[in-house]
């Protein structure tokens, strides 16, 4: 099977009409594709087969983590498949045998004294802050109760809309990966202060900047300095920055607070299928591998609690 660079274009497109992913897959795939075709380019032959499949399989384990090996693996699949079905041909992965296997990465998490550092309000004057200062605080605080309280992945706070709030019902509908929605309960009082103080303020910010709000961004919950929609960076950003001035030292990000999420209502005793639930994923096997850092945690409380070197103790 040719492939040629119109071929990686009309497929992009089918993937944002038909299939109708994400502008963030789209561009992981427009990347991955992009460098099967150099590949394919550099040695001489655009025929993508069963023996080229091979050939990039092992320019990928030399130069690539697993992980990032097994996703371009995984758009290439997918880009052969959509041609394969076009062309009415066999895909060359048909027979391929793919082996890669990725480590075991146990899920960072955020310890809960930081965590509560993290979480604390600022204690500045409030006098002192001029209104966009206030404004941007109250956004701040509003999305760290949101990112811990709902364990919503960076990419779907960012789109959450102010529609998708239902404050009366204590909900949140996320539109989460693969076009697929899902409904989150904000049962935190904590959360809902928060949230409910910013969307108070995000109002009377935005009348006070008629028509100045971009046309994408009117209608999004988070919205930054320039009232346009926050992106994932932007956000990033806000985390790292209040854990900097909570005094935490380890690196934060936004997903961190999913791991916690999920990991601290499995070490509640909750089922697995309603952590899924909530995460969105699609297979619980992505959701057990919190059980691995569940697991990690009962190892640390016998180490340090276990009831048989208490004994050893008492007899000295």
């Amino acid at each position: 099977m040719k492939v040629t660079r119109n071929d990686i274009e009309e497929y992009l497109r089918h993937c944002e009409r038909e299939s109708r992913l994400s502008r963030h897959t789209v561009r992981a795939y427009r990347i991955d594709l992009g460098q099967l075709l150099e590949w394919l380019r550099r040695k001489g032959d655009t025929e993508l087969d069963e023996a080229a499949i091979k050939g990039y399989l092992a320019h990928l384990n030399a130069k690539y983590a697993a992980s990032s090996a097994k996703r371009k693996i995984a758009s290439a699949r997918a880009f052969a498949a959509y041609l394969s079905h076009e062309r009415k041909t066999a895909s060359p992965f048909a027979g391929a045998r793919i082996g890669i296997r990725e480590p075991q990465r146990l899920p960072r998490t955020i310890a809960l004294g930081d965590l509560a550092r993290i979480l604390e309000p600022s204690t500045e004057p409030q006098v002192v802050k001029s209104a966009l200062s206030r404004f941007l605080g109250l956004r701040d605080q509003a999305i760290l109760e949101v990112l811990i309280a709902t364990g919503v992945r960076v990419s779907e706070l960012c789109l959450l809309d102010v529609e998708d709030c239902d404050m009366r019902g204590r909900q949140a509908r996320i539109s989460g990966k693969g076009s697929k929605e899902r409904i989150v309960q904000l049962e935190s009082e904590d959360t809902l202060r928060a949230l409910g103080a910013y969307l108070g303020a995000r109002e009377e910010w935005a009348a006070r900047r008629p028509g100045a709000l971009p046309e994408g961004a009117r209608g999004a919950v988070f919205l930054n300095r320039f009232g346009g929609r926050m992106s994932e960076q932007a956000v990033r950003a806000v985390v790292s920055r209040r854990a900097r001035r909570a005094g935490v030292a380890a690196h934060v990000t936004p997903h961190m607070f999913r791991h916690t999420f999920a990991t601290m209502l499995l070490e509640d005793d909750v089922n697995l299928r309603y952590i899924q639930s909530l995460l969105g994923h699609s297979s619980v096997k992505t959701t057990e591998r919190y059980t691995h850092v569940a697991h990690a945690k009962q190892r640390e409380v016998l180490r340090r609690h276990n009831p048989r070197d208490a004994v050893r103790a008492a007899k000295i």
